[in-house]
């Protein structure tokens, strides 16, 4: 199961894994990489290039394991298997960021201009851009998705919020990408960056008001009647 529609995953773990053992032999021994930058991409805390690289995999792995076998521990048992092109989805798109950011260290440490603000705008342009696909997708669940008090009481408000959100994060995502490549990062980074955010802000808001006008309705409805 875990192989199934995971090739894209498998080949990104192989690629940095490949790119760890590769720059490790070409840097010099006791070399230190940045693992923390400040929000104008100043680099404030090292760790020994090993350590750096090795913990990205280590972390990538460990997320990709954990959105792909949590779900199984719902109860909704029916919602997961329906959202599990989502899963997918969200696996692939997390591991690709993990691999971008690994491949800006990778690229910073053997001496190529990589800029790790420009790195980390691409990593979750494409990202956010591949989940917004596969977002709207989901069923209630509660793990996978934007779990609010209302979306997992109301279907429907989930369906409506996770809709929302992928309208917000394909359009938004590409114009970030768009931005970061055409070298906009520098001055727009903070900019940019809470635009990623507020597309998932933006429908947890969205899905009170959306339960509530559902509660309405169902009022009305049972005046009615």
């Amino acid at each position: 199961m875990l192989s199934k529609n995971y090739h894209l995953t498998f080949t990104l773990f192989a690629l940095m894994i490949a790119l760890t053992i590769y720059a490790l032999g070409q840097l010099p021994a006791g070399t230190e990489l940045p693992v923390h930058y400040n929000i104008q991409g100043e680099a404030d805390r090292y760790a020994p290039a090993s350590s750096a690289l090795w913990f990205v995999i280590g972390m990538a792995a460990f997320t990709a394991l954990l959105i792909n076998f949590l779900p199984a521990l719902d109860p909704r048992m029916k919602n997961v298997e329906n959202t599990r092109p989502a899963i997918r989805g969200m696996v692939n798109g997390f591991v690709l960021f993990s691999a971008i950011l690994h491949g800006g260290m990778v690229g910073q440490a053997l001496g190529y201009p990589f800029e790790i603000m420009q790195s980390l705008l691409v990593a979750m342009s494409l990202m956010f851009l591949i989940m917004g696909n596969y977002i709207s997708k989901t069923r209630s669940n509660f793990f996978i998705g934007i779990r609010t008090p209302w979306t997992l009481t109301s279907e429907t408000v989930w369906v409506k919020t996770h809709r929302l959100a992928a309208r917000l994060m394909v359009p938004v995502s590409m114009v970030v990408l768009i931005l970061a490549l055409l070298g906009y990062y520098k001055t727009l980074f903070p900019y940019l960056l809470f635009g990623m955010i507020a597309t998932m802000l933006i429908p947890v808001i969205y899905s009170w008001f959306a339960y509530r006008a559902e509660r309405v309705r169902d009022l009305e409805s049972s005046g009615d009647s």
